[in-house]
């Protein structure tokens, strides 16, 4: 069975570097979508490709950017799963590194159509803090690439989501409980660390801001800034929130060797292009 790990990408140098070879060896294709990334994403990709893609694995997209995060994002986001060549697609986010990636052949082997992960979510610059309630521990992203699979929801909505057309036609509603799906979904046994909200904090803002705007619907511009700036993902304090309960812990274990393993190797390239680096 063969997988193709697929995203949108934007200014993702921080960690995209670590995604991409905590997975490398074992994953048959990489299609990026790039939304004119500033930051040295693109920069870091063409390194990973050019030193270490012997087999042409990566393919990036350049200047695939939206227009908003409705319609125009869901365009994007299908046509990167139509360029997908593999039996199983995977939404692998820039920043989520997987730790027991040799796991990663055994995915399809017995037919099934859809796999969760198992997710740890970090918080912080400094990427000590872990992030206990407020954001899912599993997550449906492998998923069989055939019986009309395609993306719907848009950035931030409630109902984001990747969906069968054969199974589930027209029908949008996001599912929490994995046993509740028309179809199985499987323990995929892969463990990610998401550092979703390891950012800097202006990024936070910004991701946040989005959420608000077009996931949820807030218009007035003033009341989505006034909301930015107290929400628990960007202050990272714990407390409810109308979108969650949020708590947050010291981390208790390392980082991924991974990031020990490239750290420097990044870095230089980042310099070399006139980029900011990042201490991690």
């Amino acid at each position: 069975m063969s997988i193709s790990v697929f995203c949108p990408i934007k200014n993702e140098a921080q960690f995209i570097g670590y995604s991409i070879m905590s997975v490398l060896p074992y994953v048959d294709e990489f299609v990026y979508g790039d939304g004119n990334s500033t930051d040295g994403t693109i920069e870091i990709v063409e390194h990973i490709k050019n030193k270490y893609d012997k087999n042409d694995k990566i393919k990036l997209l350049k200047g695939v950017d939206c227009k908003n995060f409705t319609g125009d994002y869901v365009n994007m986001f299908n046509g990167l799963i139509k360029a997908c060549m593999s039996n199983y697609i995977w939404f692998l986010h820039p920043d989520m590194v997987v730790c027991n990636p040799e796991l990663i052949p055994f995915i399809g082997r017995d037919g099934g159509l859809a796999y969760w992960v198992n997710i740890r979510s970090f918080a912080g610059e400094n990427l000590q803090t872990e992030i206990i309630k407020g954001r899912t521990d599993k997550w449906k992203t492998i998923m069989r690439n055939s019986l009309g699979i395609h993306y719907y929801g848009f950035y931030g909505a409630p109902n984001e989501d990747l969906y069968f057309n054969e199974i589930t036609g027209n029908a949008y509603n996001y599912i929490r409980d994995m046993d509740n799906y028309p179809y199985h979904v499987a323990d995929s046994r892969l463990n990610i660390q998401h550092y979703c909200e390891c950012k800097p904090l202006e990024r936070r803002q910004e991701k946040m801001a989005n959420i608000l705007h077009w996931g949820y619907g807030f218009k007035n511009k003033e009341d989505v800034a006034s909301m930015v700036v107290i929400h628990p993902r960007v202050t990272l304090k714990a407390e409810r929130d109308f979108l969650g309960v949020f708590e947050f812990k010291p981390r208790e274990d390392l980082l991924p060797p991974v990031f020990a393993n490239y750290r420097e190797e990044f870095n230089e390239v980042l310099q070399k292009s006139g980029h900011l680096t990042f201490k991690l």
